[in-house]
């Protein structure tokens, strides 16, 4: 697996190395916003937004940062507890949007070009279908969008920090619109690959 996204800024951490992935999660991607218009400056030591919790992508209309490998987990959801031990382990891929939530609907094409950037790495990388959560991304309503955390973890697709476990205080990225993201990733892979089916799922001959 290739870790890091070609063509991205990488900013490794020097304070944090990433989490194992737990193995038995499916693989997901996290949308985060980081209710800012402004990107972090400096790197290295200098804590992500003066703490430490990094995503493995920061990503804006200027462009994507990585600061972990997705080799490994990041630090973005809330800390584990018992019953939402693995939130951060669980093969959840973070990227913190430059964006504010409130205006999810309205971003900017430029800015849902990137995400898709970085969706398809993904996909490329982990084989990961994007699947949506059956209730998609709502407004500011905080609530348990899962049944149970062992549901969480068996997603597979993308969701936001409104869906994990352990994380209902929060409800970012609000209404973005994912069904676009994905469908720009599809064609993103469509044309990497003429053996995509189905624009979702990458399909290969038996012995290639």
């Amino acid at each position: 697996m290739q870790g890091w996204m070609s063509g991205a800024t990488r900013t490794p951490p020097q304070s944090r190395s990433g989490l194992a992935w737990e193995g038995q999660s499916a693989w997901k991607m996290v949308w985060h916003t980081t209710e800012s218009s402004y990107r972090r400056n400096g790197g290295g030591a200098t804590n992500y937004h003066g703490h430490q919790s990094y995503p493995h992508f920061e990503i804006s209309e200027t462009g994507i940062e990585q600061y972990l490998p997705i080799t490994v987990g990041a630090y973005a959801l809330a800390p584990a507890t018992t019953e939402h031990g693995i939130g951060n382990a669980a093969h959840a891929v973070q990227a913190e949007i430059v964006w504010q939530a409130a205006e999810a609907a309205v971003m900017s094409e430029r800015l849902l070009e990137h995400i898709a950037q970085v969706l398809t790495f993904l996909r490329s990388e982990t084989g990961m279908t994007p699947n949506l959560p059956a209730q998609g991304f709502a407004g500011p309503e905080r609530r348990n969008w899962f049944a149970s955390a062992a549901d969480w973890y068996a997603f597979e697709g993308v969701c936001g920090h409104q869906h994990v476990p352990g994380n209902f205080d929060r409800w970012d990225p609000g209404r973005i619109p994912a069904q676009r993201i994905v469908a720009l990733s599809d064609a993103h892979l469509a044309a990497a690959d003429p053996l995509l089916l189905g624009g979702r799922t990458l399909v290969r001959f038996a012995g290639e």
